[in-house]
């Protein structure tokens, strides 16, 4: 089934109206949500590519935001891989283009 409202569009499974279990949600600027929803939120594993095309998380989120494990790619290939919280990085290592580690996060603090 496909909901479409303007601006965005949700295609997947439902439960009593709800996008419910695997589905794809496309936001209005573009970016989108491939994975798993609960009761109509992005909830579980799932891969949002930004609307760039050019940057992607991939990993746990709940009530929307990336929280638990999961690993951004940036546009250039850059990476940060770890434990997310509340959509912001708080444990974890963050790599260069070609894979050197360029910095550690703690409690959501970057140290290099």
């Amino acid at each position: 089934m496909t909901y479409l409202e303007i601006y965005k569009k949700y295609t997947g499974d439902w439960k009593n109206g709800k996008s419910h279990g695997s589905g794809t949600f496309t936001y209005a600027d573009g970016a989108v949500y491939v994975g798993e929803f609960d009761d109509g939120k992005v909830q579980g594993a799932g891969r949002l590519t930004f609307s760039d095309g050019k940057q992607s998380y991939t990993g746990e989120f709940a009530d929307g935001k990336r929280d638990g494990q999961g690993a951004f790619t940036s546009s250039n290939g850059a990476r940060i891989v770890g434990k997310w919280k509340g959509d912001k990085i708080w444990k974890g290592k963050e790599f260069s283009p070609t894979g050197k580690v360029v910095a550690f996060y703690v409690n959501g603090i970057r140290s290099k």
